[in-house]
C-alpha cells in the first residue's frame, strides 16, 4: 500500500514539476499541489501505520523471544535436575548394601530348590532368597541351640563320670596299698 501511494506521489510530483514550467496554470498548479499534499498525508499515514505495525511486531518478537528464553532456561533446569537424579540413582545402585554382604544360596541352586520362584521378578526373587536364607538361618540357629544344650549335658555327664572315676581311682589306690600290705604279710610266711 505504501509503495502504491509512494508511486502515485512520485507521479504527482513529476506532473507538478512539469506544470511549474508552464506559468499560466495557477489553478492547475493549486489542484496538483492539493493532490500532492493529499498523497503526502496518505504516505505519512501509511508510514505511521507501518511504523506502528513494525513496533508491534518487534514487541511481539521480543515477547516471544523472552518466552522462548524462559522456556529454554526451564528446560536446562530440567536437564540439570535429570542429570542430578540419574547420578543419585547410579550412586544408590553402586553403593554396597547389607544385602550384598549376606552370603546367600546361589541363585541357580535356589531356583532348583524352589521351582515356583522362576516366574518372579528380580526384586521379588531377591526377597524370596532373603526369606529362604532367614528360614535356613533360623533352623540352623535352633539346631545350634539344641547342639549346645546337648554339649552342655554331655560336659556335665563327663564331669560327673570323671568325678566318679577319680573317686574309684582313689579307692583303687587304697585297695592296691592294702593289697601290698597283705602281700608283704604273706611273703613272710
Amino acid at each position: 500500500m505504501a509503495q502504491q501511494i509512494s508511486a502515485e506521489l512520485r507521479q504527482q510530483t513529476l506532473e507538478t514539476l512539469q506544470t511549474l514550467g508552464e506559468t499560466p496554470a495557477d489553478e492547475k498548479m493549486i489542484l496538483q499541489q492539493s493532490h500532492l499534499l493529499a498523497k503526502l498525508v496518505q504516505l505519512r499515514a501509511a508510514n505511521r501505520v507501518m511504523w506502528q505495525g513494525s513496533k508491534l511486531a518487534k514487541a511481539k518478537t521480543t515477547e516471544a523471544k523472552t518466552e522462548i528464553d524462559r522456556l529454554n532456561l526451564g528446560l536446562q533446569g530440567l536437564y540439570y535436575e535429570q542429570r542430578h537424579l540419574r547420578n543419585e540413582i547410579n550412586t544408590c545402585k553402586e553403593t554396597p548394601t547389607i544385602y550384598h554382604e549376606i552370603a546367600l544360596l546361589p541363585e541357580h541352586e535356589f531356583l532348583e530348590i524352589n521351582q515356583s520362584a522362576q516366574e518372579l521378578s528380580g526384586r521379588d526373587l531377591m526377597l524370596a532368597r532373603l526369606a529362604h536364607e532367614k528360614e535356613e538361618r533360623l533352623q540352623l540357629e535352633a539346631l545350634k541351640k539344641d547342639l549346645v544344650a546337648k554339649k552342655s549335658a554331655l560336659i556335665a555327664e563327663n564331669k560327673r563320670r570323671k568325678g566318679e572315676l577319680e573317686s574309684l581311682e582313689g579307692q583303687l589306690q587304697a585297695f592296691v596299698a592294702a593289697a601290698e600290705n597283705i602281700q608283704s604279710s604273706f611273703k613272710k610266711y
